[in-house]
């Protein structure tokens, strides 16, 4: 009897021994699973379109919840809103890193608007003169006529809309209307010249002023003599008679009309004390002084 309950007290010492070391053993496991995932980091792809602004809150890209913000850093670094593509993101947390992706695409159609033109009766042009106005982040845009039969229609007098259909450099497109006069008195060349309205200027700066120190009497191309004369003259000028201030540099900037033509020439100083002013002529005149 005393060998039988021997046996029997030992079975339960072994039983609940392996209860114990099961109970630790999964302890164990779900403790190193709880802190694994509390500290694994899971990240989102984003898809943003050109040119938005980044989130700078790490929770905007995080899958799970963020307890305290503060511990989390996140890494844009690499990312350009201003270019199409895919780009990695980073974002860390204690000793751990998590890489993900953001995509930046364009979707949004081209804002345009157009020009009516005249031209004459077979002559050649360039379908991008009818675009007055192309804002878009994917330039350059291209124009097409929505109905390419419409060119037949300009080798006869008379006044057309042509509609057309617009595209930035993503695919994106729109649809736009522009008046197109056929005359045989008239010539696109013509009209190209006799317009001197400000448009655009060579450092395509939109903030910059129209303050023309040369003003042509028709607009000119810049290949040809006549351009060339003009602006080799005005390399040799001395500015500095047209301001009381001190001139550290001068640049010289050319303004265009909207089909491309110069219609005068800019004169942008910086002075000493690290200001700028476009100069107009006998403003100041040193000499006569």
């Amino acid at each position: 009897m005393d060998d039988f309950y021997y046996e029997e007290s030992n079975t339960k010492h072994v039983l609940i021994k392996c209860l114990i070391i099961l109970f630790i053993i999964g302890f164990c496991i779900g403790f190193f699973l709880y802190h694994k995932n509390s500290n694994t980091i899971k990240l989102k792809n984003i898809t943003i379109e050109l040119g938005d602004e980044l989130s700078k809150d790490v929770s905007d890209y995080l899958l799970t919840g963020v307890k305290n913000s503060n511990r989390y850093k996140l890494i844009l670094n690499d990312v350009d809103v201003n270019s199409i593509g895919t780009y990695n993101y980073k974002v860390k947390y204690n000793k751990s890193s998590k890489t993900g992706k953001i995509t930046i695409k364009d979707t949004k159609k081209p804002v345009v608007t157009t020009d009516n033109i005249t031209i004459g009766v077979n002559e050649d042009f360039d379908l991008s003169i009818l675009v007055n106005k192309c804002e878009d982040y994917s330039l350059p845009c291209s124009v097409n006529l929505k109905d390419q039969n419409d060119m037949e229609k300009l080798k006869t007098p008379g006044e057309y809309n042509i509609k057309l259909i617009i595209s930035d450099a993503a695919g994106n497109s729109v649809e736009s209307e522009s008046k197109i006069t056929v005359s045989e008195n008239a010539s696109l060349v013509s009209e190209k010249t006799k317009d001197l309205t400000y448009y655009t200027n060579s450092d395509n700066d939109n903030k910059l002023g129209h303050t023309l120190f040369v003003k042509f009497d028709k607009a000119l191309y810049e290949d040809t003599e006549d351009f060339e004369s003009i602006y080799t003259d005005l390399t040799l000028e001395d500015f500095s008679k047209y301001t009381d201030k001190s001139i550290y540099t001068t640049k010289l900037i050319n303004a265009y009309n909207k089909y491309g033509y110069v219609i005068g020439i800019q004169v942008l100083v910086t002075y000493e004390d690290g200001t700028t002013e476009l100069l107009e002529r006998n403003v100041v005149d040193n000499e006569e002084e």
